[in-house]
């Protein structure tokens, strides 16, 4: 994926991602593509890699169904994985538009936030109505795992 474009982020249960990165500090990478992250217990909002996809493929593309079937490879390079689009459910505010969101005062944004998608948390921390979770969420995987 190019630096600055948009990717779509797939949460899977409360403590895991899917979602593409680039190398830094923040992430845990060494290098661009798509990384399965789990949510470290220690509190500070940092994820950890624990399994990646780096290829070509992977490091062009903005979102997880457009992969296809490449290799990914666990951080320690015990397993290779076989991981693509599950069935989900959209989020409800996949549409949400964080301009108009961000257009609007802490009065607008907390009514916003009472039916609609925006969401006046962010004030705290940005000054500005931002959109509520857009991920979509995979739902329980059905089939079998061969350990």
């Amino acid at each position: 994926g190019v630096d600055g474009a948009a990717h779509v982020v797939y949460a899977m249960g409360d403590n895991y991602r899917v979602r593409y990165g680039s190398h830094g500090p923040e992430f845990n990478l060494s290098s661009p593509g798509w990384h399965v992250l789990v949510e470290n217990s220690t509190g500070n909002f940092t994820e950890t890699a624990v399994a990646n996809c780096t290829t070509a493929a992977c490091r062009n593309a903005t979102e997880l169904s457009s992969i296809g079937s490449q290799p990914w490879a666990t951080v320690d390079g015990a397993a290779t994985l076989d991981i693509g689009c599950c069935p989900s459910t959209p989020s409800k505010c996949a549409s949400c538009d964080d301009d108009v969101c961000g257009a609007k005062n802490l009065v607008q944004c907390l009514e916003a936030s009472v039916s609609g998608c925006c969401d006046a948390a962010a004030w705290v921390d940005e000054g500005r109505c931002v959109c509520r979770d857009q991920n979509p969420t995979c739902l329980p995987y059905q089939g079998s795992v061969v350990v």
